[in-house]
């Protein structure tokens, strides 16, 4: 069964995977607007601070890490590298899976990640990340947040998090400041209210 998030946003606007809202912008009107506006509590995320600017590799980081963007992202092909290393490295897979698989077999998005209706690249969609502009503007932070319905559990934790590590001590991405180097992974509940930091 899929998540109540992917659920409860899908359901909203009769959409399906793969579906991007640029040229459909006028077709949903009040259900767009409304669903712009609802700002749903999100329980618990990761939070994953490094020296560098988020906006140059987020999506190879995650896709190394979780093995999966957004359905939108991955229609584009974004970081199909990283995640081809990640089915290969974790579960032996040579075929990376699809966005639309994922929904009722991937348990990591099925039952963990967290989507809200969000402004990305200048279009609207579902995803399940972003990066924390007010830290970035205010504090001179870069902090990359994933969104989760739950903390992960034990299992997912021994396999993201050492991953989310590796890919700044191997400089997986190969377009990567040199530099660049993770600062802290914490998980938050409601409100970046500290719980663990890994």
């Amino acid at each position: 069964m899929v998540y109540k998030s992917h659920q409860i946003w899908r359901d909203a606007l009769g959409i399906g995977a793969g579906y991007q809202t640029v040229p459909d912008r006028y077709k949903f009107g009040k259900k767009l607007k409304a669903l712009r506006k609802s700002k749903p509590v999100i329980p618990y995320t990761l939070e994953i601070e490094c020296n560098s600017y988020w906006g140059n590799f987020e999506r190879e980081f995650l896709g190394y890490a979780l093995g999966i963007l957004d359905d939108v992202q991955m229609n584009i092909d974004f970081a199909d590298k990283e995640r081809a290393m990640f089915w290969k490295e974790v579960f032996n897979k040579d075929e990376v899976i699809s966005f639309e698989d994922a929904l009722d077999s991937y348990e990591l998005l099925r039952d963990y990640l967290f989507e809200t209706f969000q402004d990305v690249d200048d279009w609207e969609q579902l995803t399940f990340y972003e990066i924390d502009w007010e830290a970035m503007h205010k504090e001179d932070r870069n902090i990359l947040v994933v969104q989760l319905a739950k903390p992960l559990s034990t299992y997912w934790e021994e396999v993201v998090i050492p991953r989310m590590k590796r890919f700044f001590e191997l400089k997986i991405y190969e377009y990567m400041d040199k530099d660049a180097e993770l600062t802290s992974i914490t998980l938050c509940s409601k409100g970046h209210n500290p719980i663990k930091s890994y």
